[in-house]
């Protein structure tokens, strides 16, 4: 995200009623839930775990720090 639309953002969240706000945020966390249910959906299809998941992002860390 650049720096103008950032302001643009945050403009617009200015301009919102609680209730907008209240709406948008409660979108967003519906869209994250299912976006978290078809990743595990993703692991438990492909016989991942919680440790390959923890692995992979290690790795991950390791490679962009490193």
């Amino acid at each position: 995200m650049t720096e103008e639309e950032f302001k643009v953002a945050l403009a617009t969240m200015n301009e919102e009623t609680e209730e907008e706000t209240l709406q948008r945020v409660l979108v967003t966390n519906v869209e994250l839930f299912e976006r978290l249910l078809e990743l595990h959906e993703f692991l438990e299809e492909n016989d991942l775990t919680q440790k390959d998941f923890q692995k992979w992002k290690k790795e991950k860390y390791e490679r962009n720090y490193h």
